[in-house]
């Protein structure tokens, strides 16, 4: 199966395949793409489409194979044997976290992506970074289109003040040259993912490092800086490096699905300012003692970060 390592298989995921299934033909995929009609998929050597019928399509979207995922096809006619084990999967929820929708599978590394405009939003970054965190993804922060906006550099500090050790890089996504560090973070069979507001330029980053034309792109509307959607469906692509990437539609507001009991690679500092409080159980209202109230006073902690990592957590 060494074609369908260039998509990511590895032996941990071939173990799972049993003497049976491989004796009846069956054979691995990778999810490179999701529509309304169905999902495609690349067993190394071709596509499949498979469209939205049997027990794996036909049920709730949120719990059908998505893109990242690897799948158990049958031969010779492919459909969906059964879905393999996931490394993670990135869910996205609504504000009150009533509902989860799936946005991709077996995820190595997230890139943020935001234009150095009025799209940029501190509290959007930490739910990103949160996002990966909780799927224990790494994390890179993409600034876009510093061609047309020269005072990047502004952008560049706020987004570092939040980032924490998370690397943030200010790029024009048409210059190939200036996607090096991305690329590098993109080896063979690791998989990428870009996330962010329409209009940002996440389809323009992809079509750069692929060389060539492969999502359609669109301008930002220069009445509100806000972008107008391109993508219209999820899909993975190989890249000629050897890299896969992740382009998802844009959205602006994000939250991850699933509250967890702390982030510390999101909110560093809370995090050890909560352990210093007195009190174990401190709700960082009037306590005595409390290290979060200390930090409000000194001017080291804001109001909006720690109202964003409260919806956070649990």
């Amino acid at each position: 199966m060494k074609s369908i390592g260039n998509y990511g298989w590895t032996q941990d995921l071939a173990q799972e395949i049993t003497k049976e299934e491989l004796d009846a033909g069956h054979v691995p995929a990778r999810v490179v793409a999701e529509h309304r009609q169905g999902i495609v998929v690349h067993d190394g050597n071709e596509e499949h489409f498979l469209p939205n019928l049997g027990r794996w399509l036909h049920g709730a979207r949120e719990e059908r194979p998505l893109v990242g995922d690897w799948v158990l096809l049958t031969e010779p006619y492919p459909h969906v044997q059964r879905l393999l084990s996931r490394r993670n999967a990135l869910q996205r929820g609504s504000k009150d976290m009533s509902k989860a929708q799936n946005i991709a599978a077996n995820v190595d590394i997230v890139f943020p992506v935001f234009s150095c405009n009025d799209d940029f939003n501190e509290s959007r970054l930490e739910r990103y970074l949160a996002l990966a965190e909780i799927a224990n993804a790494e994390s890179k922060i993409l600034l876009t289109k510093t061609d047309i906006y020269p005072e990047y550099g502004l952008f560049l500090e706020r987004a570092k003040k939040v980032a924490g050790d998370t690397q943030v890089l200010a790029v024009n996504a048409h210059v190939r040259s200036q996607l090096r560090d991305i690329a590098e973070s993109l080896p063979p069979t690791r998989t990428g993912i870009f996330v962010g507001s329409s209009g940002v330029g996440k389809s323009t980053l992809v079509n750069t490092l692929a060389q060539t034309h492969l999502q359609l792109t669109k301008e930002v509307r220069e009445s509100d800086s806000k972008g107008r959607h391109a993508t219209v469906s999820r899909s993975l692509f190989r890249l000629p490096f050897g890299g896969l990437v992740v382009d998802v539609p844009g959205t602006r507001e994000l939250v991850p699905a699933m509250r967890v009991n702390e982030l510390p690679r999101t909110f560093p500092e809370i995090e050890e300012w909560i352990r210093q409080c007195q009190f174990s159980n401190c709700s960082h209202v009037s306590e005595p003692g409390c290290k979060i109230l200390e930090a409000f006073e000194n001017g080291e902690l804001d109001q909006r970060r720690f109202r964003n990592y409260q919806m956070l957590v649990i």
